[in-house]
């Protein structure tokens, strides 16, 4: 996974699927077995006055109004309108284009990509997800949000998964 913003504000990502022993994947299921759907979501970390790591941000959002209250609010959730473009047939890797542009983004905050994806074999359904923290620079990334990790929320949860088991990790 390698993800950048250009000085337009697009944002690219370069995934590669594979199966859970290394075997690169097709999202059409034309070359391997099974079709593969992915999401993408992507976020600035913010910084805190005293240098603290601070909040995610959103970039990837929809508007939800709430039954009750009839409030809306922006809420996160996944990439809309964007392209995935297979680099390499019969490779497995993919370069996503998000369709939400971030102009005016501050290229020298840590940005998190994050990627999850389902694929299907005729009833059943194999997860996966992973995320990437970069700066648009370029810089090396120095911050990172990591309030909790998978394998410590797995000691008592046994398998971690939320949103129908697509997502598994915290980080």
């Amino acid at each position: 996974l390698s993800a950048g913003i250009d000085g337009t504000g697009t944002t690219t990502a370069s995934v590669r699927i594979t199966d859970g022993n290394g075997v690169p994947l097709d999202k059409d299921g034309l070359y391997t077995l099974g079709s593969v759907s992915l999401s993408f979501v992507l976020a600035s970390l913010g910084t805190e006055a005293d240098g603290r790591v601070g909040q995610y941000t959103a970039y990837t959002t929809r508007s939800v109004t709430s039954p009750i209250t009839n409030t809306t609010v922006e809420q996160a959730a996944t990439d809309t309108g964007g392209t995935l473009v297979e680099q390499g047939i019969g490779q497995g890797t993919y370069l996503y284009t998000f369709g939400t542009r971030v102009p005016g983004a501050d290229r020298a905050r840590t940005h998190t990509v994050g990627v999850y994806g389902t694929r299907t074999i005729g009833e059943a359904r194999a997860f996966g997800d992973a995320t990437l923290d970069f700066v648009p620079s370029g810089a090396p990334v120095t911050q990172r949000r990591e309030t909790a990790l998978t394998s410590a929320c797995n000691g008592c949860h046994s398998s971690l998964s939320a949103h129908g088991g697509a997502r598994a990790k915290v980080e």
